[in-house]
């Protein structure tokens, strides 16, 4: 359960960073490796 959650912010994070670029980058990242 824990991980599905963790899937899913991954990609919310991702998206909304995206504009960003670099910033996506880094958080994706990190959230993932948690």
């Amino acid at each position: 359960m824990a991980k599905k959650g963790n899937r899913v912010q991954v990609i919310l994070e991702c998206t909304e960073h995206k504009d960003s670029g670099m910033a996506g980058t880094s958080r994706y990242i990190t959230t993932k490796n948690k």
